[in-house]
């Protein structure tokens, strides 16, 4: 933290790569580790861009400069991890307002630019169906199945317990996911965290 000294008046400034750091501290315990994967990355990326700039000195343009040019031009990502990196940038900024830092969050003003590639996701071949199928019955071929027919998530799958399953009715209830964590796998429900 800076101290300036203008008149009467005196100004606190507050570097954003601490403040970025104090938002991580706070947010990271509680992150998944595939969206931890994610944010770390994106919270280097904004410290690296704006390293040593005073958060309340960060304008609309710096945003929109950082967004459009370092993460869409230079280094030509696709609209998924922009979209990512935007998050955790509004984050931190939402940290530092929450904390009485900056007055507002201005990245939520900012889009990301239309016409960012995409990376499609593929559907499985007929032969990777089979394979499923005929291994139905080996370990872990029940997860592939229900994976492949649901739609569920690996987590949720993962969460599934014999209650969830409504044999009358050929139903699935999908109320909680497993996630690993730093502080390793935990089931997950809505408001709830529960060891497991």
């Amino acid at each position: 933290m800076i101290v300036k000294f203008t008149g009467e008046q005196i100004t606190k400034k507050h570097c954003f790569s601490k403040i970025a750091d104090e938002w991580a501290a706070e947010a990271f315990p509680k992150l998944a580790y595939r969206t931890l994967s994610c944010y770390t990355a994106g919270l280097k990326h904004a410290k690296m861009y704006f390293k040593n700039s005073y958060i309340e000195d960060i304008t609309h343009f710096d945003i929109k400069n950082y967004i459009e040019d370092y993460l869409v031009s230079k280094r030509n990502l696709a609209k998924k991890t922009v979209k990512n990196y935007r998050i955790v940038l509004s984050m931190i900024f939402k940290y530092a307002v929450v904390n009485d830092i900056i007055q507002s969050n201005i990245v939520k003003d900012i889009s990301i630019p239309k016409g960012l590639r995409e990376v499609p996701r593929e559907l499985p071949t007929d032969s990777d169906i089979e394979k499923v199928k005929i291994n139905l019955n080996v370990d872990f071929g029940l997860f592939y199945y229900i994976v492949l027919y649901t739609g569920l998530r690996r987590g949720e799958v993962l969460a599934l317990e014999y209650e969830d399953f409504d044999w009358k009715n050929n139903l699935i209830s999908s109320t909680s996911y497993s996630a690993r964590t730093i502080y390793g796998r935990r089931l997950l429900r809505p408001e709830i965290v529960l060891d497991k």
